[in-house]
């Protein structure tokens, strides 16, 4: 089954098909990303990028930064991973072991 196609939760946030290509393309090593940066490398709609990004926001996975734009346009924000956000994208991600507790292996009653 495709890494796209399972749903893992961490940390509250739920590995849905488009919160995975989100986290995908944060996880590269671009600059602060725009929300349309985000739009065209996750091939996702900005509607859909707006709502995965502040569900991100909301549990301290990414922040941003405030850019100004041409004239009678609002400023763009930049997106970025937080420490936190990179090992937690990872883990829903599956690029690496999650944080569950190792089980007892039995070794210690020598």
């Amino acid at each position: 089954m495709s890494l796209l196609y399972t749903h893992r939760t961490v940390g509250g946030i739920v590995g849905t098909r488009s919160m995975k290509r989100v986290l995908l393309v944060l996880l590269t090593d671009a600059p602060d990303l725009s929300v349309h940066a985000f739009t065209q490398a996750a091939e996702l709609g900005a509607g859909t990028v707006y709502v995965n990004l502040a569900r991100l926001e909301r549990a301290g996975w990414v922040n941003y930064t405030r850019e100004e734009s041409a004239v009678d346009r609002p400023p763009r924000r930049l997106y970025r991973l937080t420490p936190d956000g990179r090992a937690n994208a990872s883990e829903l991600l599956g690029l690496r072991p999650s944080r569950q507790e190792p089980t007892p292996s039995g070794d210690d009653h020598a």
